[in-house]
């Protein structure tokens, strides 16, 4: 998809008309995500996600059996279908956290630096920040994509104390769990009761 294309999508999904939605993308990288908690030295400590670790993998794939010019092999009119083991690379998103202190990041809300004190009360427990690792402040093209009371932390870059956790362990699928479940079926209704028939009136035919 081109720029043009891009920019119209987003104008159109998003509502974004500024200009710089209209004509270019930031020169500036996208901001990153994180859970900010104040810690009671001041300093700041982020929980966030990093997937830059490359890690090589073997995986196995169903293909179709071919001649060595390249020809389906064909059993009884169908292609015979083999098992292949081939390595790839893949990114491993890891756990971390990162410690800043109190001289190595501001905090903004709608534009307003916030101070230790409140910082202190706003991040008592894990909240949902933005980070940016910058000294310059985030485009405003960015900024249009957050909320009003949107936190964003700029932390100064190569400063922090970063300590990666490890790879995110993901709970194995369980068998047909992507199956949707079956509609529950609608409690059986006891047929009507059937009233006795009159008994006969004297006198009348029946």
């Amino acid at each position: 998809m081109n720029r043009t294309v891009t920019m119209a999508v987003l104008v159109v999904v998003f509502g974004i008309e500024s200009e710089a939605a209209e004509t270019r993308l930031p020169p500036q990288a996208p901001p990153g995500f994180g859970l900010a908690t104040a810690t009671s030295a001041g300093s700041i400590d982020i929980m966030h996600y990093e997937t830059s670790k490359r890690v090589r993998e073997t995986i196995t794939e169903t293909v179709e059996e071919t001649t060595a010019d390249g020809k389906r092999v064909l059993k009884d009119g169908k292609p015979i279908l083999k098992k292949v083991q081939k390595e790839v690379m893949k990114l491993v998103p890891e756990e971390g956290h990162t410690i800043w202190g109190a001289e190595d990041f501001r905090v903004f809300r709608d534009g307003v630096r916030l101070d230790a004190e409140m910082l202190a009360e706003l991040l008592k427990q894990p909240t949902p920040v933005v980070v940016y690792r910058s000294s310059r402040l985030l485009d405003p093209f960015y900024l249009q994509f957050f909320k009003a009371g949107t936190l964003v932390v700029y932390v100064r870059p190569g400063s922090g104390q970063c300590v990666p956790l490890g790879p995110l362990k993901f709970p194995p699928p369980t068998p047909g769990s992507n199956a949707p479940s079956p509609a529950p079926r609608p409690p059986k209704e006891p047929p009507p009761a059937l009233r006795p028939a009159p008994p006969p009136t004297a006198g009348k035919a029946t």
